[in-house]
Order: C-alpha cells, then sequence, then structure tokens
C-alpha cells in the first residue's frame, strides 16, 4: 500500500481534529517529519474540514479523504475520494498554500515562482504547475486511470491568499495557462471552492473509491538508461517533479540569459541518491539540442555510464527522418582543457557526478601540449559559458576525488584567483624545473669531462642515472607551453546559482530507508533515531554469501517481470587481474570461504565462455550476463538496478568500544590508507546499498557488522 500520513472518512477525520488527535497520528505515521511539515498539516487540516463543512457533505455518506500521498519523489497535500452527481467516480488531489500576497514573487523561470517556505525564500513551483505535473504523474502510473469511470482532478488553495490585493504576482498573466487547466482558489473563494467540491463528492461512496486507488497497481519506475534516447527526442518518458523541474528550468533560463553575452555563470546542483541529477542533465541536455544550441556536452568521470548513455544515443533519427549522433554530445571529462577549448569555447558544460572532481584535470599519459596546470573544476569553468555541477557531497570515494559543493563554491567565487594562483604556482613549481635541469645539464658535462676518473661501469651507471632524471626534467619544463594566454573574459565575477533536490525516487521513494541508513553508517548505534520501516523499501540481512547471491539471482529478470533488474556488487577488498585462466575462463577473484565469483574484469575470454559474462565492466550494468559477475563501486556508482545485493568486505568492522561502524585499512584496494579513509569506506558502501530501487540485500564478512545491522532492524 502506498505511504499516506493520513487516510480516513470525514467522520473519522473530524473526529481526530476535535480530539486533537489527528497530528499526533501523521507524525507517527511519518516518523521523521520536520516542525516546518507539522506546523503545515496543523493550519492546512481546519482549512480541509472548513470547505467539507461549507460543501453540505454530511458525515455519513462517507467521503473519503488523505493527507500526504507519496508518490514517485514528491507528496500531494491531501486527496479526497467520492462519487458525484454524474456518477462519476471522483479523485480531488489539493495542493494547500500558506502563502500570503507579499510571501511570493513572479520570476523569469518558467513556471517558477520565489517564495518563503520551508523557513527560507527559495525558487519553487508555481502552485499550478506543481498540480499539473503531480496530474500527469498520476494518470501516468497509476493503472486505475484505465478505467474512464474515475476522473482524476486538481486544484490548488491559497487560502492566505487574497484576489483583492495590488500585489497578485501568483496570478500573473504569465502564468494564465496553466491557471486556467488547475485554478487556484485565493482566501475569498472559499465557498467557490466548497460549492465545486460539493458536486464533485455528493453521492459519497468515498472508501470504494480510495480502495479502488491505493490498491490499483503502480507501473514500475522507468530506469534511466531505458528511456534515455526517448528522452533526447523529446518523447515524454519521466515526470520532472518539483524541484527536479524547477532545477531544469533554471539551468534552462541562466543559459539563454548568458547566450548573447559574455557572462560566465556556475550552477550547483545539489541532492542524495535518486533525486534525478543524472535525469535532469539529460533532460537540459535534450531541451538545448531541440533548440540548436551548439557547443554544449554531458560528461562525467564514470567511463561505465558515459559509454551507456552514449550506446543509447548512437542512432537517433530527427523528426525528418535524418540520423545524427547525438552521443557526440557525451564527452570524456579529460576533453575540457585550453587544450581543446579557449575560455568560454563551450556554451555549456553538464557535469554529471560531479563528486568525482579530481585535482588533476590532466591524463597520466598526456603529452606536454595538452598539459593544463588547471584542477578539473577550473579547467571546466575556464572552457565554459555555463558550467551546471550535479553533486552528492556523500558520494566522494577517494581521497583525490575533491568535488564537493563548498570547493566548486569557492572556485566559482574566486575564479580570478584561483586561475592566477594556479598559474603562479605553475610558473614557479616550473622554474624550479629549470633549475634543476640546468643543474643536470652542468653536471653531465663535468661528469663526461671527467669520465677518465671512473670506472668505466661507475661512470655509466651516473651517466644513465643523470640522463633519465634530464629527459624527464626535460618533459616537465616543455609544459609551460600550456599557459593560458589571459583574453578578455578572464578577470570577471562569475555568477554562482545553488539548487536543492529533496524529492527522492529510488529505493521506492522511501526518504527513511535513505535517512535510517546514513545514521546507521555514519553515527554511533546509541544515536540512532530513525526507526527503518522494511514495509516501505525491502532490505534483509544474509549470513551468508551463497544466499545473498541465490536471492539477486531470483530477483533478477523473473518470468513475471523479464524487465526486472539485480545486481551483485562487493567493497574492492579482492584482487582484480586483467588475466583470465589457463582455461580461458574468468578468475574467480571474489572469494569467501566456498563462495567464489568474478568481477566485473576486461580480462579477454575464450569464445567458449563468453555467453557467461558482460563483454566488459563499462557494459556489467547493463548486459543481462552481468548478473554472473560481482560489480565494484566504479561500475555501480551512477547506475540504478531494481534490486541491489551488497557483499561488505572486510574493510569494515564495528568497534564494540565506541559502538559504530569502522573502517579497516589494507583491506581495500579503492581507498588510500589515510585521514580520509573511514568517510571514503562508508561513503562508498552507502554508494553500493543505495543503487536498488525497490530493494537492497546485504551479506558482510565480519560477523559483527551482520549482528548490527540485524540489531538496528530489530531482527
Amino acid at each position: 500500500m502506498a505511504q499516506v500520513a493520513y487516510k480516513g472518512t470525514k467522520r473519522e477525520f473530524v473526529y481526530d481534529i476535535i480530539h486533537n488527535s489527528l497530528i499526533p497520528k501523521m507524525i507517527k505515521e511519518s516518523r521523521s517529519a520536520s516542525p516546518s511539515e507539522i506546523n503545515s498539516w496543523q493550519n492546512n487540516a481546519p482549512k480541509i474540514r472548513d470547505l467539507l463543512d461549507l460543501a453540505s457533505i454530511p458525515n455519513d455518506i462517507y467521503t473519503y479523504l488523505v493527507f500526504e500521498y507519496r508518490l514517485g519523489g514528491g507528496r500531494v497535500d491531501c486527496m479526497l475520494f467520492g462519487e458525484g452527481e454524474d456518477s462519476k467516480k471522483n479523485i480531488i488531489h489539493i495542493e494547500l498554500k500558506q502563502w500570503s500576497n507579499d510571501s511570493v514573487d513572479k520570476v523569469d523561470i518558467s513556471y517558477a515562482v520565489d517564495a518563503f517556505t520551508g523557513g527560507k525564500r527559495q525558487l519553487v513551483n508555481h502552485p499550478s504547475r506543481q498540480i499539473e505535473k503531480y496530474h500527469e504523474y498520476l494518470l501516468s502510473n497509476v493503472s486505475l486511470f484505465e478505467n474512464t469511470n474515475y476522473t482524476l482532478t486538481g486544484v490548488a488553495y491559497c487560502y492566505n491568499y487574497s484576489i483583492k490585493a495590488r500585489k497578485l504576482d501568483l496570478l500573473d498573466c504569465s502564468y494564465q495557462r496553466i491557471i486556467e487547466k488547475y485554478p487556484i482558489y485565493g482566501s475569498e473563494e472559499v465557498e467557490k471552492l466548497a460549492y465545486r467540491l460539493g458536486h464533485l463528492l455528493k453521492n459519497g461512496k468515498g472508501y470504494d473509491i480510495f480502495d479502488a486507488f491505493i490498491n490499483s497497481p503502480i507501473r514500475p519506475s522507468k530506469k534511466l538508461l531505458n528511456v534515455v534516447a526517448n528522452v533526447f527526442k523529446g518523447e515524454k518518458a519521466f515526470t520532472l517533479i518539483d524541484d527536479q523541474e524547477i532545477a531544469h528550468n533554471a539551468i534552462i533560463s541562466t543559459i539563454e540569459k548568458n547566450k548573447t553575452s559574455n557572462k560566465k555563470s556556475v550552477v550547483i546542483v545539489k541532492g542524495g541518491p535518486g533525486t534525478g541529477k543524472s535525469l535532469i542533465a539529460l533532460q537540459v541536455l535534450s531541451t538545448l539540442a531541440r533548440y540548436s544550441y551548439e557547443d554544449i556536452f554531458l560528461t562525467t568521470r564514470s567511463t561505465a555510464l558515459r559509454d551507456s548513455i552514449r550506446r543509447a544515443l548512437d542512432s537517433i533519427k530527427d523528426k525528418n527522418g535524418s540520423e545524427y549522433s547525438a552521443s557526440q554530445l557525451i564527452k570524456s571529462i579529460f576533453d575540457f582543457r585550453p587544450y581543446n577549448f579557449p575560455e568560454n569555447g563551450a556554451n555549456v558544460v553538464l557535469v554529471d557526478e560531479a563528486h568525482r572532481l579530481s585535482k588533476s584535470s590532466n591524463f597520466m599519459t598526456d603529452r606536454d601540449g595538452m598539459y593544463s596546470f588547471l584542477s578539473m573544476g577550473l579547467a571546466i569553468m575556464y572552457v565554459s559559458k555555463v558550467s551546471v555541477f550535479f553533486i552528492d557531497d556523500k558520494q566522494s570515494i577517494k581521497s583525490e576525488e575533491i568535488g564537493t559543493t563548498q570547493y566548486i563554491r569557492n572556485l566559482a567565487s574566486n575564479y580570478s584567483k584561483e586561475i592566477d594562483s594556479a598559474r603562479n604556482k605553475f610558473i614557479e613549481e616550473n622554474a624550479k624545473c629549470e633549475k634543476k635541469l640546468k643543474d643536470g645539464k652542468e653536471k653531465l658535462a663535468i661528469l663526461r669531462a671527467n669520465a677518465s676518473r671512473y670506472k668505466k661501469s661507475d661512470y655509466e651507471d651516473l651517466v644513465n642515472k643523470l640522463e633519465k632524471k634530464i629527459n624527464k626534467l626535460e618533459k616537465k619544463s616543455l609544459r609551460s607551453s600550456a599557459l593560458i594566454q589571459t583574453n578578455s573574459f578572464y578577470n570577471q565575477e562569475v555568477e554562482v546559482i545553488e539548487i536543492d533536490l529533496k524529492s527522492q525516487f529510488r529505493c521506492n521513494g522511501s526518504d527513511n530507508y535513505l535517512d535510517w541508513l546514513d545514521e546507521v553508517l555514519y553515527k554511533k548505534e546509541q544515536d540512532i533515531l530513525i526507526e527503518f520501516d522494511r514495509a516501505k523499501y525491502s532490505f534483509d540481512v544474509f549470513d551468508s554469501p551463497h544466499d545473498l547471491y541465490r536471492r539477486i539471482k531470483e530477483l533478477n529478470s523473473p518470468t513475471e517481470n523479464p524487465a526486472q533488474s539485480a545486481r551483485l556488487v562487493a567493497g574492492y577488498c579482492w584482487d582484480w587481474s586483467d588475466k583470465p585462466l589457463s582455461n580461458g575462463d574468468l578468475k574467480k577473484e571474489v572469494k569467501i570461504g566456498d563462495f567464489e565469483m568474478p568481477w566485473e574484469t576486461k580480462a579477454s575470454i575464450s569464445s567458449e565462455f563468453r555467453n557467461l559474462y558482460a563483454p566488459n565492466a563499462e557494459s556489467w550494468a547493463t548486459d543481462k550476463r552481468g548478473i554472473n559477475q560481482v560489480g565494484c563501486i566504479f561500475s555501480a556508482q551512477g547506475f540504478e538496478f531494481d534490486y541491489i545485493g551488497v557483499i561488505i568486505g572486510p574493510d569494515i568492522t564495528y568497534d564494540e568500544r565506541e559502538g559504530r561502524l569502522k573502517a579497516v585499512g589494507g583491506m581495500t584496494h579503492s581507498v588510500a590508507n589515510d585521514e580520509n579513509l573511514d568517510a571514503n569506506i562508508k561513503n562508498i558502501y552507502r554508494v553500493l546499498m543505495s543503487r536498488g530501487m525497490k530493494g537492497c540485500y546485504i551479506y558482510a564478512t565480519d560477523q559483527l557488522v551482520r549482528k548490527y545491522f540485524k540489531r538496528v532492524l530489530n531482527l
């Protein structure tokens, strides 16, 4: 059953209000309600009661209502269920706003307003737009609406907003199209709204309609990679909801404003797992492509994710039937350096998984002319007019990955100073290199002039060492040719825009699971306050890797749902070889007792085994044969599956003295044993354990870790 904070008949609802039991019931059901949410419930509930009373709906005809119905990553404030005068079965969703006329302003971003909500002013969707998106989501995902006897109606009730005031930004003509479809009722229109509700709910029978709705099959959530091409062609694949659409429209608006100027902007889009960062990035890219923008690109550090998106976009036909390669818009993150682009040479660079930005923007094998002294983040800002960074601050998994929100903000806010600092540091280091090179050549000349003083073997050894050192220094000194030429764009301020994504669409939309997971991974056991509701997201602890893998195989492509995906992943605690066994099969390197499985390796295997495994690590997540291999953090990050099985390796244990999980040094191949070890290891498992849309199952090699998870699950 879908989550609601409250459900009941009108009679039960009125009783709970009178007896002060409504809000406690909502708090208990919601588990983690914030003070601002509770305050809104306290204000909203009496307004709904007043509407129902004015609508002259008797308590005994069983109008049914719910508060806080969760759909995807959003929540509908209130829903009413009842039969209308025409015997239609009506479902009404109402968006309730406490906004006054002074607390909301019109903005130039499509369908957005600037409102005081959640304790601060922020960009949010216009109420009518919010209703439209919920409306589209319900019609697209709830099977009940295939039955034409059921009618869905959406309205907004802004009960503190006067339609007679001088300031009417919420009703501005720019919003009229959307208001006509999904009307707004102000403070003076309570009777008008009540009259409409009365006609829609007059015959009662609300419980039966609610029961049919709440038990109606929900179409499975679409995985991003399954609909990439459709998104890019402009076909309806996903519905952007609430802050997702605000982010999309704010990015497009920023790009539009910068289109005919030399202005430089940086947009930071922050969000946890499942908030739709990759989807928004693709939607923005496809929107720009349809607007015929040039020099627009999407990039990510994840080779597997980048290649998967490229494959999905490899052959897309435009409206005239001609083919073009949209995949060309997907580039390696190392392409965005002054070697390839002048300053502002790219109109837009969208950086997915930006938490994986590294300190250097260079390949280890870069030739001298390609070298850049700029960090990866600064190089991207330098080459683009608008750079958009999609970030989850808890997904950095290596010490060299420095792409935090604060880091990007500092780079953008101090853009000119950061470039000056990087250049000066490079010049200083290059001067030291030149001096060492000069000294080395002088030493070599002196050595050769005095060759007769040395034994032949000693002389040749000394010359060989000096020549190697000089050769290395000569290559390094040539990098000075990569210095950026200052131009008219360089000394300018950079506009910084930050957007928070809160609506969560993965893990069955369960904020409860992700909030609980964060507490379990990062806090002491005694400080865990959130109680995880396993009815909303499937989670279990297995005592054997065999049992875990058996369950994951059962969940992958079952007969009743062949499209369902499941994968087994593990911490990077076992060796990884690019060489197959002598018989041509993959090495079974993930070994736990008598359990053994191969990684998603790049090894070239013999033809007789190729039907068993994904061709390479990059295709493991999307190739059906990947079920026969174990994925690691680098192949799983950025992907989503219906179910995920996670092997927690010996790189993490439970510290009984401190009462918390603790990383173990020297047990992993993916993280340096430094001061960031504990956070990076926990971030890895947070990423792995949030890949499942419907469920996550774990096995830990450390028995103390298994016992810990069972305790916090009350198993």
